[in-house]
């Protein structure tokens, strides 16, 4: 009995200490708070600002419209958010509780005639079940934020090909 006295305050240090490890934190790259080249202004989200309008011609604005509902890489991207987004609802699925019921019944016996039952017994059961993994080693919580990151990721792609295309076009309109 005393050693389990001395083993369990073990075991609890132990898995506290396999919990997980610390946020991920990106580094700090200094910036200069002005590029020689340009004044204080800036040009904002390039990817959502309709910069092909200043040439202010109606077909190249129709062309864009149209290009943009039709490309295939573009639609691409669209479609690898969707993805994206549902993977960060699975990932964070896993820390939440499941619940499991499930029901039968049972007719035994031997059949009589005109439909009776002669020594029949009806048997109905149910259960009901639920469970919950806790996230001691933090598996969910990082698969969460893994899973977030990728959906960043996805509409950064997804910007970058509207404004390859958008390059493209514009390039070639000209």
């Amino acid at each position: 009995m005393a050693s389990f006295r001395y083993a369990s305050p073990a075991l609890l240090l132990l898995l506290a200490g396999c919990v997980s490890g610390p946020d991920h934190v990106p580094p700090e790259m200094p910036l200069p708070a002005k590029f020689n080249e340009g004044g204080t202004k800036s040009d904002g989200d390039v990817a959502t600002s309709t910069w092909w309008t200043a040439y202010r011609d109606t077909r190249l604005n129709s062309l864009v419209a149209e290009g943009l509902n039709e490309n295939l890489n573009v639609q691409q991207a669209l479609e690898r958010i969707n993805a994206a987004a549902s993977n960060v609802t699975v990932a964070g699925a896993g820390s939440l509780p499941s619940l499991t019921v499930g029901a039968g019944h049972t007719l035994s016996g031997s059949t009589g005639e005109g439909r009776t039952f002669k020594g029949a017994e009806n048997t109905t059961s149910g259960d009901v079940g639920i469970s919950w993994l806790l996230d001691l080693f933090g598996q969910y919580r990082r698969s969460k934020e893994s899973a977030q990151a990728s959906l960043d990721a996805a509409y950064s792609t997804a910007d970058v090909a509207k404004l390859t295309y958008l390059q493209d076009l514009v390039n070639s309109y000209i």
